[in-house]
């Protein structure tokens, strides 16, 4: 019984302490979501606990931050997640744009864009190219390179 309550006690700590690693942990997870970001010219915007100048900041949304939208008030005020899973309320209305631009990181060759996550390759951008990002599936992002459209994994990718 001992034996049995230091498990469970184990997994219950590791639970709380563990960070969701998902983007889209919740109802961001169906891929149809639209990712988000800054419109250029403007470089940050609060993330706050409530949606109002009243609630407390809890850090920023930056011009290279992609999120994707939970919940809308009429008011202009937009609940959001972003890519490294925090959850805050922003000021959104004249501020942000339905896409996100991002340029390819990766180490030595192009990016693989699937047909679908983790599905059959259709193509690759060459590194260092931008691409336009626009629905996001847990860690893949729907992007457009010319043509080219599909599925990759975020990782790889700067936002600008």
């Amino acid at each position: 019984m001992k034996r049995f309550l230091a498990i469970l006690l184990t997994v219950l700590l590791l639970a709380a302490v563990v960070p969701a690693t998902s983007f889209a942990a919740g109802p961001v997870a169906n891929g149809t979501n639209p990712v988000h970001q800054l419109k250029r010219g403007y470089t940050s915007l609060n993330l706050r606990t409530g949606a109002g100048t009243s609630y407390r900041s809890i850090g920023y949304v930056y011009r290279y931050t992609p999120f994707v939208v939970l919940q809308k008030k009429s008011s202009g005020w937009y609940k959001i997640r972003t890519i490294q899973n925090r959850v805050g309320w922003i000021y959104y209305k004249g501020y942000c744009q339905a896409k996100a631009y991002a340029k390819v990181n990766t180490r030595e060759t192009g990016l693989n864009v699937r047909k679908t996550p983790n599905g059959t390759i259709l193509g690759s951008v060459p590194k260092g190219k931008q691409v336009t990002v626009t629905k996001v599936n847990g860690q893949w992002v729907y992007l457009t390179y010319g043509k080219l459209k599909g599925w990759s994994f975020w990782s790889y990718l700067k936002f600008i």
